[in-house]
């Protein structure tokens, strides 16, 4: 009998405890949410606009590299990760990836599907945006099947021979699949 009262109490302890934890982690998640809600939004926030958007060195790139490129293509910069995929199961990869920027990404037009990515490595400057993808983001493209075309910007590039890289970094019968369609 003293067991069973002994086992009750210590299972009353338990819940009591489960209850108070409870209550005291939705009170600190309610205060998060308020802390938020009290947050004002002036007539006049206090942003600048982050400029340049690109180097001079990626600009210069950028228009050559968007006439070297088949009509049926386009090219935008610094797109970010989570623009382009979503989590399939695991967060883990995802939330690593999410908020990575990708220097160039090359879309199919009609379907503003994206093809390739382009990864422009600035040897004259030491910042992390301007370095190589890291592991993951590498890993991920891979996995998307999406080829990543790495360059260096250590010098000018001419139209025919960024064609050229563009070319031998797509899928062969993508390529064949639009000139079935000209």
């Amino acid at each position: 009998m003293s067991n069973t009262i002994l086992v009750l109490i210590i299972f009353l302890v338990f819940i009591a405890l489960a209850v108070v934890v409870y209550i005291m982690l939705k009170k600190v998640e309610k205060k998060k949410i308020t802390k938020n809600k009290k947050a004002k939004f002036d007539d006049k926030p206090r942003l600048k606009l982050s400029l340049p958007f690109l180097t001079e060195k990626q600009t210069k790139f950028l228009a050559v590299f968007q006439n070297s490129l088949p009509s049926e293509y386009v090219a935008f910069p610094k797109i970010v990760m989570k623009s382009l995929v979503k989590p399939n199961g695991g967060l883990v990869v995802y939330n690593e990836i999410e908020n990575e920027v990708l220097d160039i990404v090359v879309f199919l037009k009609s379907k503003m599907q994206p093809v390739l990515v382009v990864d422009l490595i600035d040897l004259s400057f030491s910042e992390k945006t301007l370095t190589k993808l890291n592991e993951f983001v590498l890993k991920s493209l891979k996995s998307l099947n999406l080829p990543v075309l790495e360059l260096t910007l250590d010098h000018d590039y001419e139209k025919i021979e960024l064609l050229n890289l563009f070319l031998d970094k797509m899928d062969p019968v993508s390529i064949a699949a639009l000139k079935k369609t000209k």
